[in-house]
């Protein structure tokens, strides 16, 4: 763990953790409830830190804090296993999920936009994703889909980017 992240780790407070927007498209020639061939499924995530943005907040009684707001985009896609794809091409879906959520940190000292960057790639991914996994189960029962179990924790796919402006 580099020093950067270290000092970012040290200095943010988690505040809260809310879905910004989010969308499901079911395509008109799919009808999950009856969907006969329920193992040809292959499933496509997409999970990408958007932003990070460090607000100036002041209170009533003239106190300044600091908020860092990382915004997070994730995804999934149920796509047809056994149909063939061409390469460059865009992928058919049955269904489709996506959704952006905010993590919010007070900060009890000025960071570096190193660390903040850090941070944002490597941490938030972890406060966020049991909220991304709910939201994902709850919508599959409401299409008549079968539920999708994502794994305990996954890392945004463009962690290893330098900056995330």
């Amino acid at each position: 763990m580099s020093q950067a992240l270290k000092e970012a780790i040290k200095s943010l407070v988690i505040q809260d953790i809310y879905l910004r927007n989010s969308n499901t498209i079911v395509t008109d020639s799919f009808e999950p409830k009856y969907h006969e061939k329920q193992d040809s499924f292959g499933l496509q995530f997409k999970h990408l830190v958007e932003k990070a943005e460090v607000l100036e907040l002041e209170s009533d009684q003239g106190v300044q804090q600091n908020l860092l707001r990382v915004f997070l985009d994730v995804g999934f896609r149920l796509v047809d296993s056994e149909a063939p794809s061409e390469e460059g091409s865009e992928e058919e879906f049955y269904v489709q999920v996506e959704a952006q959520y905010v993590a919010e940190y007070t900060m009890k000292s000025e960071l570096s936009k190193r660390a903040i960057d850090e941070f944002a790639l490597e941490n938030v991914s972890y406060h966020v994703w049991p909220f991304w996994r709910e939201y994902i189960s709850s919508q599959c029962t409401r299409i008549n889909l079968p539920k999708i179990i994502l794994p305990t924790k996954q890392l945004a796919s463009n962690r290893q980017m330098t900056s995330c402006d």
